[in-house]
């Protein structure tokens, strides 16, 4: 339950620290997303040391729940890209 709760006070804070975001600090975000993706950042690399003393139970457990993040995070870009691409948003 804790853990709900702490996702769901998350999930508030970002949707209300975006929503207020000056465009000056957007405009930056935006530059640093496109650093660190021209350059390759492998943002994961460090995955190796993070579960080294894990057992092998909890470390696919935990790259599942990474996979799955990932997988519902790139849907959703995926989707905003089409409708921008197909002219759905300004």
């Amino acid at each position: 339950m804790h853990m709900v709760l702490e996702h769901k006070f998350v999930d508030r804070y970002f949707t209300t620290l975006i929503k207020y975001m000056p465009e000056t600090l957007k405009d930056r975000l935006f530059d640093i997303i496109q650093r660190m993706s021209s350059q390759g950042l492998n943002i994961y690399g460090n995955l190796p040391s993070f579960l080294d003393k894990m057992d092998k139970e909890k470390k696919l457990e935990f790259l599942n729940n990474i996979r799955g993040m990932l997988k519902a995070n790139l849907v959703t870009v995926d989707g905003f890209y089409q409708s921008i691409v197909d002219g759905d948003d300004a």
